[in-house]
């Protein structure tokens, strides 16, 4: 695997979401083995644990790159976080992904800049 394949996917979702984390800090992360690297073909998606009181989910922390192909290869990913103990999953990110996955929504988040 290498990291170049997944870095513009990875950096378009790190922009998305405001920069609040580098490129290398996610690599570091994987190779703490703190998130999962899901590499794809033509994307690539960054998983976590959200270890919780009643239980562990599935955190979709980062994606970028063909949105059907992620959506393809979504119930593989929730499959393996099942696997791993999780009974729940979910994702922050812009209002498309609620359209594109088809998930509940569970709440907002708001951000704003301070200066």
């Amino acid at each position: 695997m290498s990291w170049e394949h997944v870095r513009p996917h990875i950096e378009a979702a790190l922009s998305d979401g405001g920069n609040l984390w580098g490129f290398d800090d996610v690599i570091g992360e994987v190779e703490a083995g703190e998130a999962h690297l899901w590499v794809f073909e033509r994307s690539a998606v960054v998983t976590r644990f959200l270890e919780e009181p009643n239980g562990r989910t599935l955190f979709y922390w980062l994606a970028g790159g063909d949105l059907d192909e992620i959506k393809a290869r979504e119930p593989d990913m929730a499959a393996w976080g099942k696997a791993q103990g999780c009974n729940r999953k979910m994702l922050v990110g812009r209002r498309g992904w609620e359209k594109a996955l088809g998930w509940k929504v569970a709440g907002v988040m708001l951000a704003e800049v301070i200066e």
